[in-house]
């Protein structure tokens, strides 16, 4: 069975979407997070959603991206970052 582990810097990344977006809706943050939560679980069921680039890949909600890798049969969150930005 697949495991889903969220690094540290993942962990971060969600903890400051949720905070900026707090400041304009505390509902709209909740859902949010919420809705990030839910996409990253789909990833037990579905590891290969996505585009992968080098050796991660990609899924989108919204304006965010949510960089995983697959190792064995774990899931790993890398980063949760804006669509705007640069991963590199």
């Amino acid at each position: 069975m697949n495991k889903l582990i969220i690094t540290v810097p993942a962990k971060l990344d969600l903890k400051e979407i949720t905070l900026y977006h707090n400041k304009h809706s505390k509902t709209y943050s909740k859902l949010l997070k919420k809705q990030l939560q839910t996409n990253m679980k789909n990833l037990l069921t579905y590891p290969n959603l996505g585009k992968q680039f080098k050796q991660l890949r990609e899924i989108c909600y919204g304006n965010y991206r949510i960089i995983y890798t697959k190792i064995k049969n774990n899931i790993y969150i890398v980063r949760i970052i804006h669509c705007s930005m640069d991963f590199n």
